[in-house]
């Protein structure tokens, strides 16, 4: 090669090897730096754009943490005041028992029993987190929400807990005074047997807050539209129509079957039951303002249908009232081993449908049936106690569930923080530097910077031994 001092070539590679390493320098103190090997998109571009896909992945998942964190505070609180309940329960359940003694003021104890009735309602009402109230089916004064729905993974499912309804009227117990009488509907009859359509509906509450449950025997047990296969009866604002099974055809189930269908069907409704071996059904709630029972094959009669009313507030005497298909002939209101029927005389059927509890009943006209035998019908302490032991079972569902939801939170909250745990564990086997790694490096890149330079310099010492030839 030509000596020249116009071209030098020992000076360009010096100068080439000099760049790549000043570039590689602040390569490697980028990383040191930030602790990222992939920091930007040319430094890897396949692998930062995963990165972004992770990095977005774990911003959705704070966000569900966060709703999860909420909603078990809200749960939570609402727990706190179901515990009060059921507290206040077992002491409606001694003051009730204790009303039953003899010689105690029948005034004072419903008194009493009326002032438990409301810590019960204050305790609902008052377990409210940031608008959101589990245990009062109504909205009002803080009350924005009464279910509660959050966010459980970062597809944006959510998790919904419904209201568990824990007021005393919620839990049959509006009203409720020591000698509270039951109410007994008696299907004992061969002939009785529920057909698709047939309705056991009961009206609670008075005024603006009544409330119609219509038990409807459906034979598409799985239907629950109003259509020709599915439910007759429609529900409205203050109406709800819940379906009863009565299996694929009407002789699908027994009529004890299909009473214990509709048991649990007016369980789950907040109404308390009970299933009598001779297939009586004996309903237990404080503020049942009428009974309408229609069976289009009971005890033998082609059509029954029968309202009862309960005749002024407080009381447990309930009047007869004729349905558009009763006649004297098929249906009879069984007071003890006497009844009455639409002729307010002693029916002849030998079908109970209903018993009124409170050792009389009244037909239309206002005439006292008094019942011929104490065993036929059951009394106002059993009703009374029965009511409240009802309400106590029911409760303790209530608690079992959002003790279950609380739980499930606390599931989701696990899962959330593990999977949050492996996605940065992830995106740090992806993108973070080995420090110890890049240390080491940066030293390498250091000494060779110091020897290009000193390379640089040798190069372009050459052309000045170049003037030697010129002395």
């Amino acid at each position: 090669m030509a000596n020249s001092i116009v071209t030098n070539s020992a000076a360009q590679a010096a100068i080439r090897s000099l760049f790549t390493i000043d570039r590689d320098t602040r390569t490697t103190q980028s990383r040191i730096e930030s602790g990222l090997a992939v920091n930007k998109a040319s430094d890897d571009p396949a692998v930062f754009s995963i990165a972004q896909g992770m990095r977005a992945d774990m911003a959705g998942l704070k966000a569900v943490q966060d709703n999860q964190a909420f909603g078990l505070a809200a749960i939570n609180v609402a727990n706190n005041g179901a515990k009060s309940i059921s507290d206040k329960l077992t002491s409606l359940k001694q003051t009730v028992t204790q009303a039953q003694q003899q010689g105690l003021d029948k005034a004072t104890m419903n008194a009493q029993l009326q002032s438990t009735l409301d810590d019960i309602d204050t305790f609902a009402t008052s377990a409210t987190y940031n608008g959101i109230n589990l245990l009062v089916n109504s909205t009002g004064g803080d009350r924005d929400e009464t279910t509660l729905s959050f966010l459980q993974d970062i597809s944006g499912r959510q998790l919904t807990v419904a209201n568990a309804q824990a007021t005393s009227k919620d839990l049959g117990l509006e009203g409720l005074q020591a000698d509270n009488g039951g109410i007994r509907l008696d299907f004992s009859a061969d002939a009785t047997d529920f057909v698709d359509g047939d309705t056991i509906s009961f009206q609670v509450g008075s005024g603006t807050a009544t409330q119609t449950y219509v038990f409807e025997f459906n034979q598409d047990g799985t239907n629950t539209a109003v259509t020709a296969g599915g439910l007759s009866n429609a529900a409205g604002a203050d109406v709800k129509v819940i379906s009863v099974n009565l299996g694929t055809a009407d002789d699908a189930f027994s009529s004890g079957k299909e009473l214990g269908n509709l048991v649990d069907k007016m369980k789950e409704a907040g109404f308390g039951i009970r299933l009598n071996s001779d297939n009586t059904v004996d309903v237990f709630r404080a503020d049942i303002t009428q009974v309408g029972v229609g069976v289009a094959a009971f005890g033998g009669a082609a059509t029954a249908q029968v309202a009862l009313t309960k005749a002024t507030s407080g009381t447990e005497t309930f009047f007869l009232s004729q349905g558009s298909a009763l006649t004297a002939s098929n249906v009879t209101m069984a007071v003890g081993t006497a009844g009455i029927n639409t002729a307010n005389s002693v029916g002849t059927n030998g079908a109970a449908l209903v018993s009124v509890v409170n050792g009389r009943a009244e037909d239309g006209a206002g005439a006292v049936t008094t019942a011929g035998s104490a065993t036929a019908r059951f009394g106002n302490a059993a009703s009374a106690i029965d009511t409240v032991n009802q309400a106590i079972e029911a409760m303790n569902t209530k608690i079992s569930t959002l003790g279950a939801a609380t739980k499930q939170v606390q599931g989701l909250q696990e899962f959330s923080k593990t999977l949050m745990d492996s996605l940065k564990d992830g995106l740090g086997a992806l993108v973070d530097a080995d420090l110890a790694e890049e240390s080491a490096r940066l030293q390498s890149l250091q000494s060779r910077q110091q020897l290009a330079i000193q390379s640089l310099s040798i190069a372009n010492q050459q052309p000045q031994s170049l003037l030697g030839l010129f002395r």
